[in-house]
């Protein structure tokens, strides 16, 4: 059984630490199974269920922990309006 999976658009909804739910996409992804960590790339959008949207070109997401976290450019819309930051 594979450890390290090497994903094409991959797509998965995840549960947050604080009982919220994120659903994740991107063009490109890693999977390392044993470190619970999920590695994606290309065209990076994570939807939260409070309403926002973080689009990026890369981010690791570390499933055991429920959180995520990325250091590209990345564009945040919801009901604030838009957040230009330098990763999330």
């Amino acid at each position: 059984q594979a450890e390290v999976m090497l994903l094409s658009e991959p797509r998965a909804d995840i549960l947050l630490n604080d009982g919220a739910w994120v659903f994740v996409e991107s063009r490109d992804g890693r999977y390392d199974k044993p470190a619970h960590v999920l590695e994606l790339t290309g065209d990076v959008r994570i939807f939260h269920d409070g309403g926002t949207l973080f689009v990026t070109e890369a981010a690791t997401v570390q499933l055991n922990e429920g959180t995520a976290q990325g250091d590209r450019p990345t564009q945040a819309q919801g009901s604030f309006g838009t957040i230009d930051s330098e990763g999330f």
